[in-house]
């Protein structure tokens, strides 16, 4: 029923988030799928589900099907979102909290991506995230004993984060489980399920706000205090730009800028120390 392949949810915005008509913001994503391809050493598809608004995204939404269509292990998926609200459209979820529209568009663009995949995992991802090393070894075996991994935990809301999320799909369907915005934000109804039904999960040790901001000194990228970084065992894997897609011009190319650099320089390598001082494997 299922294949091997991680299947890696990505859900975007093309623009500028809050700008009418925003920069484009699909740098990001092509990073992102630079710094899989990279560090990622077990079998994976990528669905790609864009945020498509208006006529300019519908553009450019095309524009990413063209460039990707070469490859069997992206798709660029349109979304089952059929609701073009305007981002400060305001809703009310199950638990009475309010979240915006954009959260709503994001809730479905995820569920149009799990649908479509077959994998044995699921692996939710923020499009402003790249891998700081190969990350499977680390994460996957961590799915034998825990419900799913987070990269971390918003305690104000007692629900797991979605910016990297990962599961085992034939656990979550057995539960008829997908995560969703019907709680707290996106991944809040399984937060409550797990801990509804005492089923462990593991948060991963990071910078977040929500996490221990004192790591910020052993950030592998400089990006002037933006962002926070993810580990599992010690070792740093994931790096989050946090609300990349409203960022700035200046902010969007640090990023493209800092995050490039470091892509191309340790193409192929692993970190191998577990200390605050870092060392490269060549």
């Amino acid at each position: 029923m299922y294949n091997e392949n991680i299947d890696i949810i990505i859900p975007i915005l093309l623009t500028r988030h809050g700008v009418p008509e925003g920069d484009r913001r699909d740098g990001y994503l092509n990073l992102l799928i630079d710094s899989i391809d990279k560090f990622t050493n077990h079998p994976y598809k990528i669905y790609v589900v864009p945020d498509v608004r208006n006529e300019e995204e519908q553009k450019l939404f095309k524009e990413l099907q063209d460039f990707y269509k070469s490859r069997d292990d992206v798709s660029i998926l349109k979304s089952k979102n059929t609701d073009n609200s305007h981002s400060d459209t305001r809703h009310t979820l199950k638990d009475g909290r309010v979240v915006g529209q954009c959260s709503i568009n994001k809730s479905i663009a995820l569920e149009t991506g799990i649908l479509e995949g077959k994998g044995k995992y699921i692996c939710l991802l923020d499009s402003d995230c790249t891998f700081l090393n190969e990350w499977t070894e680390l994460v996957l075996p961590l799915l034998k004993e825990y419900f799913f991994v987070t990269a971390s935990f918003r305690k104000d809301y007692n629900m797991a984060r979605d910016q990297f999320f990962i599961y085992d799909r034939e656990r979550f369907d057995k539960e008829n489980l997908i995560p969703d915005c019907s709680i707290g934000d996106c991944g809040g109804n399984v937060t409550k399920y797990a801990e509804k039904n005492n089923f462990e999960f593991y948060i991963c040790k990071n910078s977040t706000h929500w996490g221990d901001q004192s790591l910020k000194e052993q950030h592998l990228l400089d990006l002037e205090g933006y962002g926070e970084q993810i580990w599992v065992d010690e070792i740093p894997f994931l790096y989050h730009y946090n609300r990349g897609s409203s960022k700035n011009d200046y902010a969007f190319k640090l990023w493209l800028k800092v995050v490039g650099d470091y892509l191309k320089n340790h193409s192929g390598k692993t970190i191998v120390s577990k200390t605050e001082k870092m060392w490269w494997n060549e």
